[in-house]
């Protein structure tokens, strides 16, 4: 029987409780792994399963299962236990407007158009520009794919059916020259990989040409500096310095937090907008409609400068008595939705890169990141850096990690600029809790901020 037809026999009228739903969620996913010339892992990796949850006297009870013939009775388990709770926090779900959103837009360019074999020759036609190399050792390339179905049903009447897709490859190596490396890498996103491979090629050709400098490039001078960020390491700082602190979960139960995070507070320079929206096709990030049935809207979490908003799941829009934003997200069918991001950026201003880099006498262009984290404060592994001299980029140097204190940054940004990019990836994401990696994208134009810790 189709999903959809099973969910609509669910008889939610039955079921003593304040509210319930369900999930479906059928995912295939690919993953190959490439070390040097080896084939380590090639695995085709499908599933299918629901997340059933019930709501009574401010209590849940929830689970998982790949058991889809008999939805009404695991509903009715449910609400057995959930009745043997004593009464909860006052959670009053709010009234909705029955609805049906149905957003199926990757089935004719998903990965799954091309077969486990197209995906292997995609990696190993990599493979020899990485070979044939002499400085660089222990190549690896990784692919990971998914496309993902789901339906859900709500007891208030609100329902919807999407699919979501993305594909992409990781590149990674090592440069040596003696006793002198770098470690670099090249990341690859797209649908299907049908067509990318000579692309692909050349962009990997493209990045170890300009990795090759950094090999026996000096190390920075500790201190602090005036830098210009990328659009990439842009969205890092963004996702990990101010989008988890916008995640409203973090904020239950703590006057201080909220007392911190007032509407309205100016907390960064007037050029900076920082804005969290699914809306984004074809990005890691693309998210219609939450894993509650509310439809992702587009979410000002700055705006000039001023906070403008929080990013909610319905129970923390209630307990702080705010508005959801379709921020509900779960992992797969196995998690329960917690307050997640999509696709979190800084809005585009209005000057080119080279504008930016003209009006610095001296400092450094920062560029691309390999890792990150932060709350209060913030710490990022860049993967490039140049030094600025009179307005133009100059000599390569290498950097192990800019930090400073978020809100002091935020307020230390002088331009943003016009060179607006989203950063998707198909391997990783963001982790919260036991969750990860969900699927996200970060991203925002080049930034010049006057003052930062570099080491």
């Amino acid at each position: 029987m189709e999903i959809s037809k099973q969910l609509e026999l669910i008889d939610f009228s039955s079921l003593n409780v304040d509210y319930a739903d369900i999930r479906v969620e059928k995912t295939d996913e690919t993953m190959i792994l490439y070390r040097e010339t080896d084939l380590r892992e090639a695995t085709e990796s499908p599933s299918l399963g629901a997340f059933l949850r019930v709501l009574k006297n401010g209590n849940w009870a929830f689970k998982a299962t790949t058991e889809l013939n008999n939805l009404q009775d695991e509903f009715k388990k449910l609400e057995a236990r959930v009745e043997l709770l004593p009464e909860g926090e006052n959670l009053s779900w709010p009234k909705r407007e029955a609805k049906h959103y149905e957003v199926m837009k990757y089935a004719e360019i998903s990965c799954n158009k091309a077969s486990l074999k197209e995906k292997k020759e995609f990696c190993s036609a990599l493979i020899p520009t990485l070979m044939e190399e002499e400085m660089i050792q222990g190549p690896i390339v990784v692919y990971k794919d998914q496309y993902k179905e789901k339906w859900f049903r709500a007891s208030d009447g609100v329902s919807y059916h999407y699919d979501y897709n993305h594909a992409g490859a990781y590149a990674a190596f090592t440069l040596k020259d003696g006793e002198n490396r770098y470690d670099d890498s090249h990341k690859y996103f797209f649908q299907n990989v049908i067509g990318q491979k000579d692309k692909a090629i050349e962009e990997l050709k493209k990045t170890i040409a300009k990795a090759k400098p950094f090999v026996n490039a000096p190390t920075v001078e500790a201190g602090k500096y005036r830098v210009v960020l990328d659009s990439e390491i842009t969205g890092i700082f963004t996702h990990e310095s101010f989008g988890h602190k916008s995640e409203a979960d973090f904020m239950l139960g703590d006057e201080t937090m909220k007392a911190e995070w007032e509407m309205g507070k100016k907390v960064a320079s007037d050029i900076l907008s920082i804005v969290d929206d699914g809306n984004w096709p074809e990005t890691s990030g693309d998210l219609p409609v939450d894993d509650e049935g509310n439809k992702k809207e587009k979410t000002y979490l700055i705006k000039d400068g001023k906070l403008a908003g929080r990013l909610h799941s319905t129970q923390t829009a209630i307990m702080l008595d705010e508005k959801p934003t379709g921020n509900a997200r779960a992992m797969n069918f196995q998690y329960e939705p917690i307050v997640r991001m999509t696709n979190t950026y800084i809005e585009k201003g209005e000057k080119s890169l080279d504008q930016l880099i003209a009006g610095i006498e001296s400092g450094l262009f920062i560029e691309g990141a390999r890792h990150g984290m932060g709350m209060s404060t913030f710490t990022i592994a860049p993967s490039k850096a140049y030094k600025i001299q009179d307005g133009k980029i100059t000599d390569p140097v290498k950097v192990s990690v800019i930090s400073g204190n978020v809100f002091e940054t935020l307020n230390l940004i002088e331009e943003v600029g016009n060179d607006f990019h989203i950063a998707s990836s198909s391997l990783g994401g963001c982790g919260k809790m036991e969750q990860f990696p969900l699927p996200v994208a970060d991203g925002g134009p080049s930034i010049v901020v006057s003052e930062m810790t570099v080491s």
